[in-house]
């Protein structure tokens, strides 16, 4: 089973950022965050950093604009980057930023796996289950 985490949030831009991550970083930054919640989130972005591979490879085509990005799922057995997630989610939340969590049998054709996450392209137009 795979668990991913999104968010509707935007940003100053208008554009929608669906990431966890984008969603954190832009808080982090932002200037209506407190100060000791920023640095809570500043910490647990530096354990992310230190502990979570970036994906490699997010395209089918090794074309550098391809049009299919894949999406990164946690692999359920990554109980500790989990938790840490729900900690960074409930600081998001505290600040209007609603995550949902989405649970997957097959997250698609994978490009990308580690022990932790894995990243794929949906196989369909699938729906999936928000939990």
């Amino acid at each position: 089973m795979y668990l991913r985490f999104i968010t509707r949030f935007r940003d100053e831009d208008e554009e929608e950022c669906t990431g966890v991550f984008q969603a954190a970083y832009y808080l982090k930054r932002s200037d209506f965050i407190l100060d000791f919640d920023k640095q809570y989130l500043t910490e647990l972005l530096w354990w992310f950093e230190g502990n979570l591979r970036k994906p490699t490879r997010f395209h089918k085509s090794r074309r550098r604009y391809a049009r299919n990005i894949s999406l990164s799922w946690f692999k359920c057995s990554s109980t500790e980057h989990v938790q840490k997630l729900y900690e960074m989610i409930w600081i998001l939340d505290k600040y209007g930023i609603t995550v949902e969590r989405i649970k997957k049998r097959n997250p698609g054709y994978i490009l990308y796996e580690d022990e932790y996450q894995v990243s794929g392209i949906p196989y369909s137009k699938e729906k999936m289950k928000v939990i």
